[in-house]
């Protein structure tokens, strides 16, 4: 459990125009991901501007921290850390 929680990143300062397959293109290039889901106002159906990707493993996770800052469809994405969350 504690591995796949080291796995989980946070990635905030999306662009509103950032989907999944915009996410998951840039962070595809770090490893393999599970899981990547861009949060939206239920309401609105609109870009919260942040979301979450999973890696299949701890060490393509640091990979992808270690090359931090991201810049996510051409937008400055400063923060993928931990999620600090359940997995």
């Amino acid at each position: 459990m504690l591995s796949a929680q080291l796995c989980k990143l946070f990635v905030g300062w999306l662009s509103p125009n950032t989907d999944e397959f915009g996410l998951r293109g840039h962070f595809e290039a770090f490893g393999s991901l599970t899981e990547c889901v861009v949060m939206t106002n239920p309401y609105t159906n609109r870009s919260r501007c942040f979301g979450f990707i999973t890696f299949s493993s701890v060490t393509e996770a640091d990979r992808a921290m270690s090359a931090s800052p991201h810049a996510v469809d051409g937008t400055p994405s400063p923060d993928a850390e931990p999620s600090g969350g359940p997995a």
